[in-house]
């Protein structure tokens, strides 16, 4: 038995020309799963290393002053998703406005960029892989840390939050 139901309209985000703003640190909940495949990766790409062979949405991130920042996406319900953020939206295939990738290989992608390495703007790009959409949950914000070694004695880097505890 198999009960359909109708996804509603496109996104609202579906490209960089109306990508959503967000800024500093936080979380929302989205979803690919009304949006168009716009953005697409082949198989052998050196961001993501699997295809974005799927409907993906569009953050642009003004991100908190004066630190790195991380950009983290779950997936809800464990679809295959990729997390990639570039400073030039209109070729993605071009390394060159290529910001940060997350290395696909685990359900939750996470990636850490510097600002004052690469100059903005931000384009947060969640996508699916092999044809893959849902709900995710998207998290941003300043990076504390990335190993123990910059914590303060006695704490250590927690990965999650990118904060010394």
């Amino acid at each position: 038995q198999m009960v359909v139901e109708p996804l509603g309209a496109t996104a609202a985000n579906d490209t960089c020309d109306d990508a959503e703003f967000i800024m500093g640190s936080g979380s929302l909940i989205g979803s690919t799963a009304t949006a168009n495949d716009d953005y697409t990766l082949p198989p052998t790409n050196t961001c993501t290393g699997f295809n974005t062979q799927a409907p993906d949405i569009v953050y642009r991130l003004q991100p908190p002053a004066g630190s790195r920042v991380f950009v983290r996406a779950t997936p809800i319900g464990g679809w295959d998703m990729s997390l990639y953020v570039y400073s030039d939206c209109s070729n993605v295939l071009a390394a060159s406005g290529r910001v940060a990738c997350a290395v696909d290989g685990a359900l939750t992608e996470s990636l850490v960029f510097d600002p004052a390495v690469t100059p903005g703007p931000y384009y947060v790009i969640v996508d699916g892989t092999n044809g893959e959409s849902g709900d995710f949950e998207l998290t941003w914000g300043a990076v504390g840390c990335t190993i123990t070694d910059e914590c303060p004695e006695g704490q250590v880097c927690n990965l999650q939050t990118y904060q010394c505890n």
